[in-house]
Order: C-alpha cells, then sequence, then structure tokens
C-alpha cells in the first residue's frame, strides 16, 4: 500500500525502523488539511496503514496480541480506526466467501451483465445470511438448515416454475403435437421440486393398451420415429419375423438376435453352425 500514498505525505511518516523501536503498539495520525481525510499508521507485528474518513483522533482503546517470542498475550494499545476496521471486515469477508460458493457469472465482456450478477449473488447471500439466522431463533436443528448452494437451487426453481403453466387441464391431442426433440446421449432428467412434484397428473405412467406380444411393445415406443429410412435395433427377446416384416413396410430397417427355438423362423436358418460362405445363401433365402 506504499506506493499508494502521495509523495508529500510520504515524508511526514515515521520510518518504519523507528516504528520498530517504539515497540508494538505505536501510531501515528496524519490529517488532510480540510479534516476529512485521516491517514494512521500503527505498528504491530509489522507497520499496517489505514485510510478514514470517520476516525480522525488518536483516541486508542487495547487489544490482546500473541507474542511469538515470550508465547504468551500481552497487551498492547490500538487506535479506534483498527477497532472499527476489524468489527466491519469480518463481514466483508464473510461476503466474499459466499459470492465464490457457485456464482452466478458467464463469461461477457459488458460490466452492467457482471455488475447485475454480482448483486443478484450478493442479495442471495444476504437473504440466505438472514434465513439462517431467523431458523437459528427459531431452535430449528442446523442439519435441517439449507445451506446455500441448496438454497440457490430451491429459489431458482421457483422464479423458474412461476412462470411455467401449471394447467391440469390440457388435453391428449396438445400433448401429440409437440414437437419430437431428438436425443443425443442418455441424459439423467432432474426431478422436479417437491412442491410441484404431483402437480396435475404427468408423473404417472403411460398405460398401453396393447402389450399381447414383444412386437406391438416395440412398435409403440418406436412409433414416431418410423417412415423415416432408420435402422431399428433389438434384442432376441423381441426379434420375430413379423416384426421385421412390419418395419419394412414402414420404411424401417431391422436388425437384432434370434433365439434358435423360435417356430416362426424357417428350418433352413435353425441350425447349429453356418459356414462362412453360406452366410449370404441364408440371408438370400430368409428374404425369399
Amino acid at each position: 500500500m506504499k506506493n499508494r500514498i502521495p509523495a508529500d505525505v510520504r515524508h511526514l511518516l515515521t520510518n518504519d525502523t523507528e516504528f520498530k523501536k517504539q515497540g508494538r503498539g505505536s501510531s501515528q495520525v496524519i490529517v488532510r488539511n480540510d479534516d476529512n481525510i485521516a491517514f494512521t499508521k500503527w505498528y504491530d507485528n509489522k507497520p499496517v496503514l489505514f485510510l478514514s474518513s470517520v476516525e480522525a483522533n488518536i483516541e486508542s482503546d487495547e487489544c490482546r496480541r500473541w507474542c511469538k517470542k515470550t508465547k504468551v498475550y500481552v497487551t498492547v494499545p490500538r487506535p479506534r480506526v483498527v477497532r472499527q476496521y476489524n468489527q466491519k471486515m469480518g463481514g466483508v469477508d464473510l461476503a466474499d466467501r459466499l459470492l465464490a460458493v457457485c456464482p452466478y457469472r458467464y463469461r461477457t465482456r459488458k460490466w452492467t451483465q457482471r455488475f447485475f450478477a454480482s448483486m443478484v449473488d450478493l442479495a442471495i447471500s444476504n437473504s440466505w445470511i438472514q434465513y439462517k439466522q431467523d431458523q437459528l431463533k427459531a431452535l430449528v436443528p442446523l442439519k435441517k438448515i439449507q445451506q446455500l448452494r441448496a438454497f440457490k437451487m430451491e429459489l431458482g426453481e421457483y422464479f423458474i416454475e412461476a412462470y411455467c403453466d401449471t394447467n391440469t387441464e390440457a388435453t391428449d391431442s396438445e400433448e401429440d403435437n409437440r414437437p419430437l426433440v431428438r436425443r443425443t446421449g442418455s441424459k439423467s432428467v432432474p426431478v422436479p421440486n417437491d412442491k410441484f412434484r404431483t402437480t396435475g397428473a404427468k408423473h404417472l405412467p403411460y398405460m398401453a393398451e396393447k402389450v399381447d406380444k414383444p412386437g406391438t411393445v416395440v412398435v409403440s415406443l418406436a412409433e414416431l420415429l418410423l417412415d423415416e429410412g432408420r435402422i431399428l435395433i433389438a434384442d432376441n427377446y423381441y426379434t420375430s419375423i413379423p416384426l421385421a416384416r412390419y418395419l419394412k413396410e414402414r420404411k424401417t430397417d431391422f436388425c437384432g438376435t434370434v433365439r434358435k427355438a423360435r417356430r416362426e423362423l424357417p428350418p433352413q436358418v435353425i441350425q447349429q453352425k453356418l459356414e462362412k460362405g453360406q452366410i449370404a445363401a441364408q440371408q438370400n433365402e430368409c428374404v425369399t
């Protein structure tokens, strides 16, 4: 901080060596000519510099500090500005620590967006502190008090779901007309909030009408993917010639392993072993 001291004030300060000779607790105050800003230098383990527009006098009290040489606590005088700084700086450090927990920040060159995101984080952190104090006053156990991360998550879900349509009178035709979203992989679907988990009847399982054959299950699950020239791959439990023929009519190729005991398979397919040269011939016979 010494490089921030103006040059016309720097020569008025007592040297660090002289401060060390005076001992711990020695201080010096320099007030500007208009009496609006005071510069305080206090020596503890090393010189500490304070700049304040409130505390301008040298009135001091005493504090206990640890002495490394004697391994005991000693009483050291300190100016009022040091006491005020220690009392208020704890809240600043706490705010910085809470803002580092899952901050709402994203890369952008617009300072207005960064400033707004920082203010939102600060408001949520202050709200969580107030929430925790209220819970402690209500004698709620610590294990039942939400942590800051869970508090932010629930607050975000509340604002998102507040603008979602929770109308339970939606018809089946409205649900069928929704565009199909193609999934690139198996992604986990987050569980809705407890407050909205039983809203409507969309959380109930869908009951199929015809499940007498495994092929019916395959067709019902892949109904929206047929007639597009795709390839459908199934397990041997679902594989059957009627299913392959039906999918062929729907412009969908089918591939799956088969069980040797299937009655609908041609007898030339059910055998113990196929030779390498007979694979193409057997495929032609199955098609015919």
